[in-house]
């Protein structure tokens, strides 16, 4: 209807300027004719036209000016639209927003998009140094906030503007035109470059207090009257309101954490031991609990260990208790270093301590009790003094043990006084069985320490062989540990006792560094040129320098790294996936060979196997066993072969022992074989014959 109308204006304005033109130009017209001068009529119509043409004169400047004014109407009403429209907008992002930042930069953002604002910023109050620090915007300020400074104190200059003024006094402040008001002056220079004409600022409340402020800057002056002042005022009570309402959130949610960092301590209090922070007797009774469910339900086995410091209080006689309570708390710190995440110790009181070890078997139980051992003795220094105490600890295991707590815990309590009464500071299992096993694991791991010093260990290779050509590809290096009393010992019995006591670091790198020496020393001597394949233990590969131990035996015995691969297990490659494959990359660019061992018994995801920088896949024995005989065996080696094969790898098969196996993996089309078929280990000594009748 507006528009309408206006037409109308502009259409009758168009013909009151047709008609006095022409009233014009007849005025014109009488004016040339040659009448007596006498001549009344020519008289009478002059004095018409002139009156006419006034009056026309008069409508049509009337009607212009009309039809401006209507503009400027027009051009108020679009604005007021406009901020009805950022009133909106501001409602919806209230009822999202779910913190004041985010509100705030959405603020700004819609009264740029819809306000028709050149910028618009907000600032909140610094009480300490009491100035307003702009913490959202938008727009093109042409870097105006970066060097806005706004003071809260009348006596500076820096305060005196909208934005200090409207904090400082709770109103709201509008100068509709900037660059001529004298309290505007520090900042008509950025101003000026950024081409802000007017401001207007509005204070932001919060519970009573004005804690901000919203600046907004349009390019015209005389931008802001009354109905735009009236809504931004709306808008900047709604902002207002919001704020209100995260102040309420925040003190609902410091409610609920105050209520919850008290739940906790109540349950600290009867859950936890409060001088070591131990599970106390009734986590403990849960946690066993706990256990015992999942070994019976998945046949597994839990450990239970007893432990009692030896003369521990004679600590507290001579030195106090005080004293006694903080070796307590250091020997609680250590005991928690020596058990896994799932494991539970626990504190019973004075110097009793129980340990749950779920999932675990005897060797496992022995291992942890070792730990504990070497970790109690160790020397203490307290308060000045210095002391030794050790621990007594006795053994039971679910089920052979007892199936529930308490005879657990009685008979865990009988093996550790057998374990007091067969001198302190040692561990006893509750039947004879058990400490024989627990024994024999000990003396592996003593061996173990010393052997590598005594140089007990050796390396066999077994040939790897390409099935179609019969020609050798490479050769895998197995170690060996000659035990001067138990002889040869097979590398499944000692290799779990290595990897758990972590003595598989330092035999894995003379693994490393002996089979490229003796690699090189093959090559020197004039045999063929193969790669030797070295498996890595997960402690190896999960070692920061793993490459620089890699790239120091390859330098000591100057062999080149195309000759050395690393095999790793499937289970240790999907561990913590992501960072595997990054550093498996990097020992790829080594030239490094790289090959998937026990492939099929682990858990692969093809989404991390096809990023795998790898040359093969090896198909594990347990496969290859029945592979003949066995169709659930043939279908998994057969979907082995053509997955590596759509992969671009190769495969090779261990293992391999019946000429029956061989056949079904070279109709298979399997790429290459190792086993007692083609080979048995065989010591260095024995490889260059063994080439020789090739």
């Amino acid at each position: 209807m507006k528009s309408t109308a206006a037409l109308a204006r502009t259409r009758t304005a168009l013909a009151v300027s047709l008609v006095y033109i022409a009233a014009v130009a007849l005025w014109i017209m009488l004016t040339d004719l040659r009448l007596p001068q006498d001549n009344t009529m020519l008289t009478l119509l002059q004095t018409m036209f002139a009156t006419v043409s006034a009056l026309l004169l008069y409508g049509y400047l009337h009607v212009r000016s009309e039809l401006q004014r209507s503009r400027e109407v027009e051009k108020k009403i679009s604005r007021i639209a406009s901020l009805y429209s950022a009133l909106r907008a501001t409602n919806r992002a209230i009822m999202r927003a779910t913190n004041r930042t985010e509100l705030f930069e959405e603020v700004c953002r819609i009264a740029v998009e819809y306000g028709q604002f050149k910028m618009a910023w907000i600032g909140e109050v610094e009480l300490a140094t009491r100035t307003i620090q702009v913490v959202a915007k938008a727009g093109d300020d042409a870097g105006y906030t970066r060097t806005l400074h706004i003071s809260m104190d009348s006596d500076r200059a820096e305060g005196r503007g909208t934005s200090g003024t409207a904090v400082r006094e709770g109103r709201h402040v509008v100068c509709n035109d900037l660059l001529a008001d004298a309290s505007m002056a520090p900042w008509h220079g950025a101003a000026r470059k950024a081409g802000f004409a007017a401001v207007a600022s509005f204070p932001l409340w919060q519970e009573g207090e004005v804690v901000g402020v919203m600046s907004l800057y349009p390019a015209q002056p005389d931008f802001f009257d009354q109905p735009l002042i009236d809504l931004l005022i709306e808008m900047a009570r709604d902002i207002s309101f919001a704020l209100d309402n995260f102040k309420r959130e925040d003190r609902r949610k410091r409610a609920e954490e105050t209520l919850v960092a008290r739940e906790r301590q109540l349950e600290m209090l009867a859950h936890y031991d409060t001088l070591t922070g131990l599970p106390n007797r009734i986590l403990l009774q849960d946690r066993v609990d706990q256990a015992l469910t999942h070994a019976s339900r998945h046949n597994k086995r839990v450990g239970l260990l007893y432990v009692d410091l030896d003369r521990f209080k004679n600590i507290n006689d001579s030195l106090g208790h005080f004293i006694g309570d903080v070796l307590l708390q250091a020997m609680a710190q250590r005991f928690r270093t020596c058990i896994r995440d799932e494991d539970t110790i626990s504190r019973l009181g004075g110097d009793e301590f129980i340990v749950v070890l779920p999932d675990t078997n005897i060797e496992g139980a022995a291992h942890v009790a070792q730990k504990i051992l070497i970790s109690a003795g160790e020397r203490y220094e307290i308060e000045g003094h210095e002391m030794t105490v050790t621990p007594s600890i006795g053994i039971s295991i679910y089920p052979e043990d007892g199936r529930n707590f308490d005879t657990l815990f009685k008979n865990a309590d009988a093996a550790m006084h057998h374990a007091k009464s067969n001198g302190r500071n040692n561990y006893q299992f509750f039947t004879a069985q058990m400490n024989e096993s627990a024994l024999e694991r000990l003396t592996l791991e003593n061996g173990l320490r010393r052997a590598l010093e005594r140089g007990e260990f050796l390396l066999h290779y077994q040939p790897q062989i390409e099935i179609d050509s019969g020609r050798l590809l490479g050769m895998e290096a197995l170690i060996r540990w000659q035990h001067p009393v138990l002889g040869l010992v097979p590398p499944g019995k000692f290799i779990p006792v290595a990897e758990e006591s972590g003595l598989i670091v330092p035999i894995g790198e003379w693994v490393l560094s002996e089979a490229c020496r003796q690699n090189r020393a093959w090559q020197e001597a004039g045999l063929p040129e193969f790669a030797v394949a070295v498996n890595l233990s997960a402690l190896q590969f999960h070692q920061k320098n793993l490459p620089e131990k890699i790239i120091l035996a390859l330098e000591e015995s100057g062999l080149d790294a195309s000759y050395l691969e690393l095999e790793l297990t499937e289970s240790l490659v999907m561990q913590h996936a992501e960072e595997t494959i990054t550093v498996m990359q990097h020992l790829k660019s080594m030239n490094l060979r790289l090959s998937i061992d026990d492939f099929g018994t682990g858990y692969s995801s093809l989404s991390y196997l096809k990023q795998l920088p790898i040359d093969r896949l090896k198909v594990d024995r347990s496969f290859v066993n029945d592979v003949a005989s066995n169709p659930d065996d043939a279908a998994i080696v057969r979907a082995v072969i053509s997955m590596a094969h759509n992969l671009r790898l190769r495969v090779i098969a261990e293992g391999v022992e019946t000429e029956e196996q061989l056949a079904f993996l070279k109709s298979e089309g399997c790429d290459e074989m190792q086993g007692y078929y083609y080979s048995k280990p065989m010591p260095a000594a024995d490889v260059a014959e063994f080439l020789a009748d090739m």
